[in-house]
């Protein structure tokens, strides 16, 4: 129920799909709108539409995954920014893998200073776990109302960065037998970040839950300022269109996180076959895929395993591995393989940096003084990279792979005119003319 222009009462919603419509509904219907004054901020200067003090109760939250036929999630993207929050990281470079974007929040081009959330939360400082006192604080006392986490650092109040924790923190409560969860939120884009926020925050109650051996009942998610940027829009009107469109009857419904198993220890066993993955991706194809896909089998429960088997998904498709992802498509179980796109196991496109040519190049004598640089290394690439984020936000859609690959073969052909220098504006759009031109496909 709205009670006025800009604040919001509590509404009750039963899952991620219906959070999201619902929330976009209330800001165009009831949304003040609001223009951002100038700062570091990423949507500085914009003009917004938002609530004030708004909440949804997700009934149902395990259901966190988002479905909308418009807009719906990245899910290994998504699992990325689960395992990167609980590796206690606040390096750009493990999550900018995943999600180019957040190169945007960094000051410094190598650490995440806000959005860090798992760093704030896991060891803001040496030996300091909030989320192990709080599961042990519900051992002790199933009733207590101390059970607590906080993102937000005093000096967030003060300090002048990009990047401001958006999150506040989160309380968690037994009644009744049942976790009921709530996350504060200080502000949410509600276009861009709500499901992820939501994919997230449920998960990590999930493992509260499942620590204590109780179900997680509810999750409650407030945010002091909800908000949809204008270029939203039109997007979010279709969005809602979709969910009241979208038939639940053919779901299959998340499954429920075993208790059997401590999910803390299984998420660090997780954290720490990511990290191989990651700094070993370029190696993986279809003659070595079965070694990682063994790797999770061997190290993780069912549950875990799945999620595992997303992030190699990502990489895969990085890779341009159509056999590996044929390989992994079979081991991918229900619902997991249904919320990929299903294009996902059809794209076709070379690496960047094939291994053959690499080694090639690496194996010239440094004596002859010749400094090899990888194209993804390069000032253009990570330049383009960031072209590509902004045209998904602008447009509220995802960028196709196999564009973005033939705009990599231009930039590359590129490099040795153009030396290490950034790619203009001006440039990518030319850039993408010609490839959209030479190729109506990829449109």
């Amino acid at each position: 129920m709205i009670t006025n222009q800009f604040h919001a009462r509590v509404i009750e919603v039963t899952d991620a799909d219906a959070a999201y419509a619902k929330t976009l509904e209330a800001l165009l219907e009831f949304g003040l709108e609001v223009s951002s004054g100038q700062s570091l901020s990423a949507r500085s200067g914009q003009t917004s539409r938002e609530l004030l003090n708004f909440s949804m109760v997700l009934t149902h939250p395990v259901n966190r995954v988002l479905r909308n036929p418009i807009r719906s999630l990245n899910l290994p993207a998504a699992v990325a920014r689960f395992v990167w929050m609980m590796a206690g990281s606040d390096r750009l470079a493990d999550i900018a893998f995943y999600e180019p974007k957040v190169t945007y929040f960094s000051d410094d081009g190598i650490s995440v200073p806000g959005s860090n959330y798992g760093q704030r939360l896991l060891q803001p400082r040496p030996g300091l776990n909030q989320l192990i006192s709080t599961i042990q604080r519900l051992k002790d006392d199933p009733s207590s109302r101390r059970a607590a986490m906080s993102i937000y650092h005093p000096e967030d109040a003060v300090r002048n960065s990009r990047d401001i924790p958006c999150a506040f923190g989160m309380f968690y409560h037994i009644r009744n037998g049942g976790l009921h969860a709530t996350t504060i939120m200080r502000s949410n884009n509600a276009f861009v970040l709500l499901p992820y926020n939501l994919f997230e925050f449920s998960l990590l109650a999930e493992v509260v839950a499942m620590e204590l051996r109780v179900e997680l009942a509810t999750l409650t998610h407030s945010a002091a300022s909800m908000h949809v940027f204008q270029e939203h829009i039109q997007k979010s009107q279709e969005i809602i269109s979709g969910e009241a469109q979208l038939d639940r009857s053919d779901r299959t419904d998340v499954p429920q996180m075993p208790s059997s198993e401590s999910p803390v220890a299984e998420i660090r066993k997780l954290v720490k076959l990511e990290a191989q993955l990651r700094h070993e991706s370029g190696s993986l194809s279809e003659a070595n895929v079965e070694d990682w896909i063994q790797r999770g089998s061997h190290e993780l429960n069912h549950y875990w395993r799945q999620l595992f088997f997303l992030l190699i998904v990502h990489v895969a498709v990085r890779n341009g591995s159509v056999t590996a992802l044929n390989r992994l498509r079979s081991v991918l179980s229900s619902p997991w393989l249904e919320y990929l796109p299903r294009d996902t196991f059809d794209r076709v496109s070379p690496p960047s940096h094939p291994q053959k040519d690499l080694f090639e190049l690496e194996a010239i004598p440094s004596k002859q003084g010749i400094r090899v640089v990888p194209l993804h290394k390069t000032r253009a690439h990570q330049s383009l990279r960031r072209h590509v984020a902004n045209w998904e936000a602008d447009r509220g859609t995802d960028f196709k792979w196999r564009a973005f690959a033939a705009l990599e073969d231009r930039l590359g052909g590129q490099i040795a005119a153009r030396g290490e220098s950034d790619l203009t504006q001006s440039e990518f759009e030319s850039l993408l003319k010609e490839v959209l031109e030479s190729n109506s496909d990829l449109a």
